[in-house]
């Protein structure tokens, strides 16, 4: 048994080692005066994805399942997948990270090992099945995003940004705290196949017991609804984001996602098994996530924050999907989306890198500071970029649900999970509240195709020029790969669905709906 969960988890004892080498090896080179060569543009980078990718390699050559130690940690096919999943969007995100890091010369090497230690507690955060294994990967995670978001020292918006994080932050762990200790107290366990087993086999007559795991249960929905910025405890997600430097909003917005959105899975479907009425819950959750990040889009002039609310109204749909959780085709719909959420993310922060470097230039001429980069800075693009602007169209478009996109049919797919729970009435006004997000969207593409303005040195706000030295970027490539993998699933929509259903039916991820196949 030791030998084979030394073997199973073996690519996260490597990436443990991996971080103390690459601390080691980056703290000899910066001492050592006689290397000079830029560290953030060549080195790093280098170092990251190769370790990143033998990671990745190191889970692609692993054929082994286990469960170990009552569901301590769990490692399955569905798992595995979403490991490997979770490294490649790593991969194809460390690109806009690294070029806006340069960008923004914090040139410090121990922000990547931050960016490594938030890797490796998603890794094993997605193979555990223990509350506090859980929330000890959470606090970890955690830490990290603090630094991450006041890293850099000279902006006053980034120590805010890192003091509003610490404070919220600290606050919603004592909750999930809380939560454990009350479950724990009537319970008896904090292992989530035996927090399963025992919210399913309440009745009437543990009624205090069955109300004090029901608080407990929902104290720790908070904590994870919080994590993925959910309604209405999204109000921290904004500011922070906004304050922090780009790099670390990047990491924010799509490093945590995939394990926290299969922790908010696993532990809905725990609550919705044992109390019915929390899907009720989760679906005005839904809701209010949609409304917000869609409404307060609207008004939105700084393009950074307006993508940062599409994500937050975008988020709820998984949210409200996770009301219907006992259906496994549910959760291939919900990974479904997850899947298009991330790589059409991906897309639009490192579009928005390449507008922030070109920000960077224009306030080094003109002997400002960092210009913030504005919806009307991106007017006159599609005269100066044709390529680049079409890609818009087809970004922008999938986000907003817009068929025949593929995003609107894992939209669609949701809605009709959730519809088979019978909430016919917040359904109607999830689709209603939606359609709001359609505007902002078209209004980002009417400005890049539609205004024009004159491009003078007076109007700093309408900078964003075109660099040729850009398609031939790394960045470049990756952006092609994401578009061709946002057009072959718009041409070939029957895979990917029913390829993520497999990987549901052959995991261990729905253990705790056994119940549900023996009745």
């Amino acid at each position: 048994m030791d030998f084979l969960l030394f073997k199973i988890f073996l690519p996260e004892i490597f990436l443990s080692f991996s971080i103390l080498f690459f601390l080691i090896y980056n703290v000899y080179l910066t001492n050592n005066g006689l290397l000079n060569y830029t560290f953030v543009e060549t080195e790093l980078f280098n170092q990251l994805f190769v370790i990143i990718t033998l990671v990745l390699l190191l889970l692609l050559n692993i054929r082994i399942e286990l469960i170990q130690n009552d569901f301590i940690l769990i490692s399955s096919f569905g798992i595995s997948f979403l490991k490997k999943f979770f490294l490649f969007t790593c991969i194809l995100a460390l690109p806009s990270i690294v070029y806006s890091f340069t960008t923004t010369k914090l040139n410090l090497f121990e922000y990547f090992v931050l960016n490594i230690f938030v890797v490796l507690a998603s890794l094993i955060l997605m193979s555990s099945s223990d509350l506090i294994l859980i929330y000890i990967l959470l606090e970890l995670q955690t830490l990290c995003f603090f630094v991450l978001a006041c890293f850099d020292r000279n902006s006053t918006f980034s120590t805010e940004s890192g003091l509003n994080y610490f404070i919220l932050g600290s606050f919603i762990s004592g909750l999930f705290l809380c939560g454990c200790v009350l479950i724990y107290g009537c319970a008896g366990s904090l292992n989530l196949n035996n927090i399963e087993l025992i919210f399913s086999s309440f009745d009437t007559s543990f009624s205090f017991l069955k109300f004090i795991c029901l608080i407990g249960g929902i104290l720790i929905l908070i904590t994870f609804l919080f994590k993925i910025a959910g309604a209405p405890f999204h109000f921290w997600v904004p500011d922070v984001y906004e304050g922090a430097s780009l790099p670390s909003t990047i990491i924010f917005s799509i490093t945590p996602k995939i394990p926290l959105c299969l922790l908010l899975l696993k532990w809905s479907c725990i609550l919705v098994l044992g109390f019915s009425f929390v899907k009720y819950l989760l679906v005005f959750s839904g809701i209010l996530s949609i409304f917000f990040g869609s409404i307060l889009a609207l008004g939105q002039k700084r393009l950074k924050r307006l993508i940062i609310y599409s994500s937050i109204a975008q988020g709820g749909f998984i949210i409200a999907g996770c009301s219907a959780t006992t259906n496994i085709e549910t959760l291939s719909y919900i990974l479904f989306f997850l899947v298009i959420f991330i790589i059409s993310f991906i897309l639009v922060w490192l579009q928005f890198s390449f507008f922030y470097n070109s920000s960077y230039i224009i306030s080094n001429i003109l002997n400002k500071n960092q210009i913030p980069v504005f919806t009307s800075s991106i007017c006159n693009f599609f005269f100066t970029n044709k390529v680049n602007a079409s890609s818009f169209i087809f970004i922008f478009f999938s986000i907003a649900g817009l068929p025949p996109f593929r995003e609107f049919l894992s939209k669609i797919l949701i809605l009709f999970s959730i519809i088979n729970v019978n909430i016919f009435s917040l359904i109607f006004a999830m689709i209603l509240v939606s359609i709001l997000s359609i505007f902002y969207y078209l209004k980002i593409l009417k400005v890049i195709f539609f205004e024009l303005k004159s491009n003078t040195i007076s109007k700093p706000q309408t900078f964003i020029t075109y660099n040729k030295n850009f398609l031939f970027t790394f960045n470049c490539l990756i952006n092609s790969f994401l578009l061709f993998c946002l057009a072959y699933i718009y041409f070939f929509p029957n895979i990917s669905p029913f390829f993520l259903e497999s990987i549901i039916l052959n995991s261990y991820f729905t253990v705790f709906l056994k119940l549900l196949f023996s009745s």
